[in-house]
Protein backbone atom coordinates (compact mmCIF):
# COMPACT_ATOMS: atom_id res chain seq x y z
CA UNK A 1 0.00 0.00 0.00
CA UNK A 2 1.57 3.58 -0.98
CA UNK A 3 1.77 6.52 1.35
CA UNK A 4 1.27 10.06 0.05
CA UNK A 5 4.12 12.21 1.31
CA UNK A 6 1.15 14.21 2.44
CA UNK A 7 0.36 11.57 4.64
CA UNK A 8 3.82 10.89 5.54
CA UNK A 9 4.17 14.77 6.28
CA UNK A 10 1.05 14.78 8.88
CA UNK A 11 2.09 12.34 10.68
CA UNK A 12 5.92 13.61 11.40
CA UNK A 13 3.71 17.13 12.63
CA UNK A 14 1.86 15.13 14.76
CA UNK A 15 5.26 13.32 15.93
CA UNK A 16 6.81 16.60 16.49
CA UNK A 17 3.73 17.95 18.36
CA UNK A 18 3.51 15.65 20.71
CA UNK A 19 3.73 16.41 24.68
CA UNK A 20 7.17 16.45 25.87
CA UNK A 21 6.62 13.53 28.47
CA UNK A 22 5.05 10.96 25.49
CA UNK A 23 8.32 12.50 23.24
CA UNK A 24 10.99 11.34 25.47
CA UNK A 25 8.86 7.92 26.32
CA UNK A 26 10.17 5.27 26.33
CA UNK A 27 13.70 5.67 27.55
CA UNK A 28 13.83 2.19 29.02
CA UNK A 29 12.80 -1.36 28.26
CA UNK A 30 9.40 -1.33 28.85
CA UNK A 31 7.96 -4.56 30.75
CA UNK A 32 4.80 -5.84 30.10
CA UNK A 33 2.94 -8.12 33.17
CA UNK A 34 0.73 -10.77 31.76
CA UNK A 35 -1.57 -12.44 34.08
CA UNK A 36 -1.18 -16.05 33.14
CA UNK A 37 1.06 -19.14 33.30
CA UNK A 38 4.02 -19.00 30.84
CA UNK A 39 2.88 -20.85 27.58
CA UNK A 40 -0.39 -19.48 27.27
CA UNK A 41 -1.97 -17.76 24.78
CA UNK A 42 -1.30 -14.57 25.83
CA UNK A 43 2.26 -14.89 25.40
CA UNK A 44 1.60 -15.77 21.68
CA UNK A 45 -0.71 -12.85 21.41
CA UNK A 46 1.45 -10.26 23.41
CA UNK A 47 4.59 -11.33 21.55
CA UNK A 48 2.89 -10.87 17.78
CA UNK A 49 1.87 -7.23 19.04
CA UNK A 50 4.55 -6.38 20.92
CA UNK A 51 7.21 -6.94 18.34
CA UNK A 52 6.44 -4.32 16.09
CA UNK A 53 5.59 -1.88 19.05
CA UNK A 54 9.46 -2.58 20.14
CA UNK A 55 10.74 -2.10 16.91
CA UNK A 56 8.59 1.59 16.88
CA UNK A 57 9.73 2.69 20.48
CA UNK A 58 13.44 1.63 19.95
CA UNK A 59 12.97 -0.24 23.03
CA UNK A 60 13.11 -3.80 24.31
CA UNK A 61 9.45 -4.85 25.36
CA UNK A 62 9.81 -7.46 28.05
CA UNK A 63 7.19 -10.16 28.82
CA UNK A 64 6.88 -11.35 32.06
CA UNK A 65 4.46 -14.18 33.97
CA UNK A 66 2.77 -13.66 37.23
CA UNK A 67 -0.14 -15.67 37.43
CA UNK A 68 -2.24 -16.16 40.66
CA UNK A 69 -5.28 -15.56 42.43
CA UNK A 70 -7.18 -15.03 38.94
CA UNK A 71 -5.00 -12.62 37.38
CA UNK A 72 -4.65 -10.15 40.59
CA UNK A 73 -1.34 -10.80 41.61
CA UNK A 74 0.23 -8.96 37.97
CA UNK A 75 -2.42 -6.62 38.25
CA UNK A 76 -1.71 -5.91 41.82
CA UNK A 77 1.88 -5.38 40.99
CA UNK A 78 0.94 -3.16 38.29
CA UNK A 79 -1.13 -0.76 40.01
CA UNK A 80 1.65 0.12 42.38
CA UNK A 81 4.23 0.33 39.72
CA UNK A 82 5.57 3.75 39.22
CA UNK A 83 3.88 5.55 36.78
CA UNK A 84 6.29 6.30 34.21
CA UNK A 85 5.08 4.15 31.34
CA UNK A 86 7.52 1.91 31.51
CA UNK A 87 5.73 -1.16 33.03
CA UNK A 88 2.30 -1.94 31.90
CA UNK A 89 -0.31 -4.94 32.23
CA UNK A 90 -1.05 -7.56 29.49
CA UNK A 91 -5.02 -7.86 31.19
CA UNK A 92 -8.31 -9.45 30.73
CA UNK A 93 -12.15 -9.25 31.43
CA UNK A 94 -11.34 -11.70 33.95
CA UNK A 95 -10.00 -8.87 36.08
CA UNK A 96 -13.95 -7.48 35.90
CA UNK A 97 -14.28 -10.61 39.10
CA UNK A 98 -11.96 -10.04 41.55
CA UNK A 99 -14.18 -8.07 44.03
CA UNK A 100 -16.82 -11.34 43.22
CA UNK A 101 -13.98 -13.81 43.77
CA UNK A 102 -11.51 -12.50 46.80
CA UNK A 103 -12.50 -11.88 50.19
CA UNK A 104 -12.04 -7.82 50.71
CA UNK A 105 -11.07 -7.38 47.45
CA UNK A 106 -12.43 -3.55 46.05
CA UNK A 107 -10.64 -4.08 42.76
CA UNK A 108 -11.82 -1.94 39.80
CA UNK A 109 -9.53 -2.49 36.89
CA UNK A 110 -11.20 0.79 35.11
CA UNK A 111 -10.84 2.84 37.62
CA UNK A 112 -7.49 1.14 39.98
CA UNK A 113 -5.91 0.88 37.01
CA UNK A 114 -5.30 3.40 33.63
CA UNK A 115 -7.10 1.66 30.36
CA UNK A 116 -5.11 1.91 27.70
CA UNK A 117 -6.37 -0.16 24.34
CA UNK A 118 -8.21 -3.43 23.79
CA UNK A 119 -6.20 -5.75 21.82
CA UNK A 120 -8.55 -8.73 20.36
CA UNK A 121 -11.91 -10.69 21.63
CA UNK A 122 -12.86 -14.15 21.14
CA UNK A 123 -15.88 -15.66 21.61
CA UNK A 124 -16.01 -19.04 23.82
CA UNK A 125 -15.77 -22.54 22.97
CA UNK A 126 -17.15 -25.55 25.12
CA UNK A 127 -14.86 -28.69 25.20
CA UNK A 128 -15.27 -31.96 25.94
CA UNK A 129 -12.67 -34.77 25.81
CA UNK A 130 -12.88 -37.74 23.55
CA UNK A 131 -13.25 -40.07 26.76
CA UNK A 132 -16.47 -38.34 27.52
CA UNK A 133 -19.63 -40.01 25.78
CA UNK A 134 -20.63 -36.91 23.79
CA UNK A 135 -20.31 -35.55 21.11
CA UNK A 136 -23.12 -32.87 21.23
CA UNK A 137 -23.95 -30.33 23.70
CA UNK A 138 -27.61 -32.75 24.19
CA UNK A 139 -25.73 -35.45 24.64
CA UNK A 140 -23.07 -33.65 26.98
CA UNK A 141 -26.38 -32.30 28.71
CA UNK A 142 -28.01 -35.82 29.09
CA UNK A 143 -24.65 -37.57 30.54
CA UNK A 144 -23.90 -34.42 33.23
CA UNK A 145 -27.56 -34.42 34.25
CA UNK A 146 -27.41 -38.76 34.81
CA UNK A 147 -23.98 -38.14 36.65
CA UNK A 148 -24.96 -35.22 39.21
CA UNK A 149 -21.85 -33.66 40.57
CA UNK A 150 -19.38 -36.50 39.33
CA UNK A 151 -18.15 -34.49 36.27
CA UNK A 152 -15.46 -31.64 36.80
CA UNK A 153 -14.80 -28.30 35.06
CA UNK A 154 -11.70 -26.66 34.53
CA UNK A 155 -11.58 -23.17 35.45
CA UNK A 156 -7.94 -20.69 35.47
CA UNK A 157 -8.82 -19.73 38.56
CA UNK A 158 -12.25 -18.32 39.88
CA UNK A 159 -12.58 -15.86 36.78
CA UNK A 160 -15.07 -14.82 34.05
CA UNK A 161 -14.62 -18.58 32.78
CA UNK A 162 -15.96 -19.66 36.08
CA UNK A 163 -19.04 -17.48 36.18
CA UNK A 164 -19.99 -18.37 32.15
CA UNK A 165 -20.17 -22.14 33.79
CA UNK A 166 -21.64 -21.29 35.90
CA UNK A 167 -24.36 -19.37 34.01
CA UNK A 168 -24.74 -22.89 31.73
CA UNK A 169 -24.59 -24.90 33.94
CA UNK A 170 -27.69 -23.34 35.60
CA UNK A 171 -29.31 -22.18 32.62
CA UNK A 172 -29.43 -26.04 31.19
CA UNK A 173 -29.88 -27.43 34.77
CA UNK A 174 -27.03 -29.52 35.27
CA UNK A 175 -24.07 -30.17 38.52
CA UNK A 176 -20.78 -29.89 37.87
CA UNK A 177 -17.49 -29.30 40.33
CA UNK A 178 -15.15 -26.60 39.44
CA UNK A 179 -11.20 -27.65 39.60
CA UNK A 180 -8.94 -24.72 39.42
CA UNK A 181 -5.96 -24.56 37.12
CA UNK A 182 -3.15 -21.60 36.91
CA UNK A 183 -3.36 -21.65 33.21
CA UNK A 184 -4.24 -23.45 30.01
CA UNK A 185 -0.94 -25.53 30.18
CA UNK A 186 -1.96 -26.92 33.71
CA UNK A 187 -5.75 -27.38 32.09
CA UNK A 188 -5.09 -29.06 28.70
CA UNK A 189 -3.28 -32.37 30.56
CA UNK A 190 -5.88 -32.20 33.31
CA UNK A 191 -8.61 -32.70 29.88
CA UNK A 192 -6.62 -35.05 28.31
CA UNK A 193 -6.08 -37.29 31.23
CA UNK A 194 -10.07 -36.98 31.44
CA UNK A 195 -9.34 -35.31 35.42
CA UNK A 196 -12.22 -32.71 34.27
CA UNK A 197 -14.50 -33.63 31.53
CA UNK A 198 -15.92 -29.79 30.55
CA UNK A 199 -13.50 -26.39 29.52
CA UNK A 200 -15.04 -23.33 28.53
CA UNK A 201 -12.19 -21.48 26.30
CA UNK A 202 -11.61 -20.01 23.27
CA UNK A 203 -10.28 -21.92 19.94
CA UNK A 204 -6.72 -20.39 20.02
CA UNK A 205 -6.04 -22.64 23.58
CA UNK A 206 -8.67 -25.68 22.41
CA UNK A 207 -8.73 -25.81 18.91
CA UNK A 208 -5.70 -27.79 18.16
CA UNK A 209 -6.67 -30.74 20.26
CA UNK A 210 -9.91 -30.57 18.30
CA UNK A 211 -7.93 -30.80 15.36
CA UNK A 212 -6.46 -33.91 17.36
CA UNK A 213 -9.13 -35.27 18.18
CA UNK A 214 -8.66 -35.65 21.50
CA UNK A 215 -11.03 -32.76 22.60
CA UNK A 216 -14.50 -32.53 21.28
CA UNK A 217 -15.92 -28.87 20.53
CA UNK A 218 -19.64 -29.25 21.75
CA UNK A 219 -20.88 -25.80 20.92
CA UNK A 220 -19.82 -22.05 20.56
CA UNK A 221 -20.55 -19.18 22.82
CA UNK A 222 -20.77 -16.77 20.45
CA UNK A 223 -23.24 -15.10 18.26
CA UNK A 224 -21.82 -16.65 15.26
CA UNK A 225 -20.32 -20.13 14.34
CA UNK A 226 -15.95 -19.84 15.04
CA UNK A 227 -14.91 -19.04 11.09
CA UNK A 228 -12.29 -22.09 12.05
CA UNK A 229 -15.31 -24.17 13.42
CA UNK A 230 -17.94 -24.46 11.10
CA UNK A 231 -19.47 -27.76 11.69
CA UNK A 232 -19.45 -26.61 15.83
CA UNK A 233 -23.03 -24.76 16.41
CA UNK A 234 -23.21 -22.00 18.45
CA UNK A 235 -25.77 -22.27 22.09
CA UNK A 236 -27.83 -20.06 20.74
CA UNK A 237 -28.46 -22.67 17.66
CA UNK A 238 -29.78 -25.48 20.09
CA UNK A 239 -32.42 -22.74 22.05
CA UNK A 240 -29.59 -22.40 25.38
CA UNK A 241 -29.35 -18.40 25.66
CA UNK A 242 -25.84 -18.15 26.72
CA UNK A 243 -23.34 -15.49 25.24
CA UNK A 244 -19.71 -15.36 26.82
CA UNK A 245 -16.68 -14.31 25.31
CA UNK A 246 -13.07 -12.99 26.32
CA UNK A 247 -10.90 -10.10 25.52
CA UNK A 248 -7.29 -9.05 26.14
CA UNK A 249 -5.88 -5.45 26.66
CA UNK A 250 -2.91 -2.74 27.71
CA UNK A 251 -3.57 -1.30 31.74
CA UNK A 252 -1.17 1.45 33.26
CA UNK A 253 -0.36 2.17 36.70
CA UNK A 254 -2.50 5.10 38.27
CA UNK A 255 -0.90 7.99 37.75
CA UNK A 256 1.09 7.93 34.31
CA UNK A 257 0.54 10.93 31.81
CA UNK A 258 -2.11 11.04 30.00
CA UNK A 259 0.11 11.91 27.37
CA UNK A 260 2.22 8.61 27.41
CA UNK A 261 -1.09 6.71 27.89
CA UNK A 262 -2.36 8.42 24.52
CA UNK A 263 0.90 7.50 22.77
CA UNK A 264 0.91 4.04 23.77
CA UNK A 265 -2.84 3.51 22.49
CA UNK A 266 -2.62 5.33 19.45
CA UNK A 267 0.56 2.89 18.16
CA UNK A 268 -1.32 -0.21 19.42
CA UNK A 269 -4.33 1.05 17.32
CA UNK A 270 -1.62 1.81 14.25
CA UNK A 271 0.21 -1.67 14.63
CA UNK A 272 -2.76 -3.79 14.99
CA UNK A 273 -4.06 -2.09 11.56
CA UNK A 274 -0.66 -3.91 10.13
CA UNK A 275 -1.81 -7.12 7.55
CA UNK A 276 1.11 -9.35 9.22
CA UNK A 277 -0.13 -8.49 12.83
CA UNK A 278 -3.96 -8.37 12.04
CA UNK A 279 -3.45 -11.69 10.07
CA UNK A 280 -1.55 -14.52 12.79
CA UNK A 281 -3.93 -12.80 15.22
CA UNK A 282 -7.10 -13.87 13.17
CA UNK A 283 -5.97 -16.87 12.12
CA UNK A 284 -6.08 -18.19 16.24
CA UNK A 285 -9.34 -16.94 15.83
CA UNK A 286 -9.26 -13.62 17.12
CA UNK A 287 -11.08 -10.30 16.06
CA UNK A 288 -9.05 -7.61 16.68
CA UNK A 289 -10.69 -4.00 18.80
CA UNK A 290 -8.36 -2.18 18.88
CA UNK A 291 -9.85 0.97 21.44
CA UNK A 292 -9.37 4.71 22.62
CA UNK A 293 -9.08 4.49 26.81
CA UNK A 294 -12.64 5.82 27.21
CA UNK A 295 -13.98 3.13 24.97
CA UNK A 296 -12.07 0.48 26.90
CA UNK A 297 -13.35 1.80 30.02
CA UNK A 298 -16.73 2.01 29.07
CA UNK A 299 -16.76 -1.83 28.17
CA UNK A 300 -14.97 -2.89 31.43
CA UNK A 301 -17.61 -0.65 33.36
CA UNK A 302 -20.45 -2.74 31.17
CA UNK A 303 -19.13 -6.27 32.14
CA UNK A 304 -18.34 -5.67 35.66
CA UNK A 305 -22.11 -5.16 36.34
CA UNK A 306 -23.08 -8.35 34.21
CA UNK A 307 -20.59 -9.93 36.17
CA UNK A 308 -21.75 -9.00 39.39
CA UNK A 309 -25.46 -9.70 38.19
CA UNK A 310 -24.36 -13.39 37.46
CA UNK A 311 -22.47 -13.97 40.80
CA UNK A 312 -25.57 -12.51 42.74
CA UNK A 313 -27.94 -14.72 40.96
CA UNK A 314 -25.82 -17.72 41.70
CA UNK A 315 -25.20 -16.88 45.40
CA UNK A 316 -21.25 -16.47 45.13
CA UNK A 317 -19.56 -15.26 47.70
CA UNK A 318 -15.93 -14.17 48.40
CA UNK A 319 -13.60 -16.33 49.42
Amino acid sequence: MKISRLVLGALAVAASALPAGAQEWPNKPVSIQILSATGGVMNTIARIVTDPLSAKWKQPVILENKPGAGGFIASDYVRRAPPDGHTLLMGSDAMSTFRLFIKGNDFDPGKDLIPISTLTYTDFVIFTNDKVPAKTIEQFISHAKSNPGKLNYATIGRNQQTLDTIRFSRTVGIDMEAVSYGGSNTAIPAMLANDVQFYVTTYATGGQHARAGTFVPLAAMGEKRVKEMPDVPTLKERGIDVIAGSWFGWFAPPGTPRAIVDKISADTREVLSRPEVAEPLEKLGYTLIPSTPEQMTARIAAEMKLRADVARAANIQPE
